[in-house]
């Protein structure tokens, strides 16, 4: 099996041990220091590692949700509609606090994150088989193995990396989900939209529905599934979206339902609501009405168009690329075009942040340029040209935070370019709300 090697920007990583109980704390920080550096690419050490637990994975049902913007909350949406009859786990990546944000439990639309206990003897049942594995991959092997102790009949899991030589490809699931693809990662994925879309393309099994958002490189993504003989559901054909007066009109693979409210803001959650709910009825063609209804409208996902306090005071969102950054600058237009915003922006190394701030400095009237507390962060000195004359830099980006409280005059505080930077925030903000 070939094998890439991701390193720096690319680098997958725990986050602060800090923000965990003890014991799970000193299993992050070991497998730290003992994990490879970076992400390296390939399945051969996850396909032994999992032969060696037993393959956990096959005690459940997979979805496979791939692409660029939108995967976690189609997973979110995903699996809250399925929690209605099954018990569900959720894997995700990255978090924003804790660790165990990660791997959740989700039953009757409630997210739980996996008990740091349970999931702390999971990661140590890892090590002890594999010790040359990455972060990334010790974690994804560690929540096969703890939703299948804890008794998960479907499971929803989320690329890191790609899809084709990502670890979450061990695990063979019963229908895959791609989301929008946007140009991301282009050192390791490709130059083109094309190219990207062949390696999400991976995540397509033969005779296994796919469920496709469409547009750029979708017709990679159709030869890929009609050459496996596996049907595929396209946003704008074989499924639909419409937003109107009453709500949102969603045409399904099996049925159509109308007036569907959504539990997490702004317009583009209609496409990622019609993709989970379109792989859900492929997974469980007896799924009532209500169980879509309920598990659309009760969904929580942190970090995305999420706001706080009157008005709202503060919102945040997790918007890390180009077209991230497109669709919030879409919101904040609709939603906030009579509001006074104080834009606090900080990207990752190697996102275009300066086409993401491009998009953000024309809604501000002041803009607070910080960095996240991780190696990878963009420079905010290298943004000041784009963010204009009367920007700040500001840092840490707790002061940061600070400083957009002291001077937004009860306008709208905007935080946003990347989820590490919103993940930093987020405990200081629910401090203040």
């Amino acid at each position: 099996m070939s094998r890439a090697r991701v390193s720096g920007p690319f680098m997958d990583g725990p986050g602060s041990a800090a923000a965990n109980t003890p014991e799970l704390a000193d299993v992050i920080t070991r497998l730290s220091q003992r994990s490879k550096t970076g992400m390296v690419l390939g399945l051969d050490r996850m396909e032994r590692v999992l032969e060696a637990l037993g393959r956990p994975e096959r005690a459940y049902r997979i979805a496979h949700v791939v692409g660029s913007n939108g995967k976690g909350s189609t997973c979110a949406f995903l699996a809250s509609i399925s929690s209605h009859r099954f018990r569900v786990g959720l894997y995700t990546s990255p978090h924003l606090v804790k660790l165990t944000e990660r791997v959740q439990w989700v039953s009757n639309h409630e997210f739980e994150p996996m008990s740091e206990h349970d999931f702390a003897a999971a990661l140590e049942r890892v090590e002890s088989i594999d010790s040359e594995l990455t972060f990334f991959e010790w974690v994804t092997a560690a929540a096969l193995l703890a939703f299948r102790d804890g008794g998960a009949e479907l499971v929803v899991l989320e690329a890191g990396l790609g899809a084709r030589l990502d670890a979450t490809r061990a695990a063979h699931a019963e229908v895959a989900v791609v989301t929008d693809l946007s140009l991301e990662h282009t050192e390791i994925l490709g130059q083109t939209i094309e190219e990207i879309a062949a390696e999400k393309a991976a995540a397509i099994r033969p005779r296994t529905p796919v469920v496709i958002a469409g547009g750029a490189g979708e017709s990679v993504l159709r030869a890929r599934a009609q050459s496996l003989g596996s049907p595929c559901f396209g946003i704008g054909k074989e499924i639909s979206v419409e937003w109107n007066d009453e709500g949102l009109d969603l045409a399904l693979p099996d049925r159509r339902i109308s007036g569907v409210e959504l539990g997490l803001a702004g317009t583009h959650q209609g496409r990622n609501a019609v993709l989970a709910a379109s792989a859900a009825v492929l997974m469980d063609p007896v799924l009532d009405e209500v169980a879509l209804r309920q598990g659309l409208s009760r969904t929580q996902w942190p970090g995305r168009l999420q706001s706080f306090g009157a008005g709202p005071a503060l919102l945040i969102d997790g918007a890390h690329n180009v077209q991230g950054a497109q669709i919030l600058a879409e919101h904040l237009r609709s939603k906030y075009s009579n509001r006074s915003i104080t834009l606090v922006f900080g990207a990752l190394g190697g996102k275009r942040a300066d086409e993401m701030l491009r998009m953000l400095v024309p809604l501000a009237e002041r803009v607070i340029l910080t960095r996240a507390n991780n190696p990878r962060s963009e420079d905010p000195m290298g943004l000041v040209s784009v963010a204009g004359a009367t920007a700040e830099v500001v840092m840490p980006a707790k002061d940061a935070l600070l400083r957009a409280l002291g001077v937004s005059g009860g306008g709208l505080i905007v935080v946003s370019g990347s989820l590490y930077l919103v993940g930093e925030l987020l405990p200081e903000i629910l401090a203040f709300d």
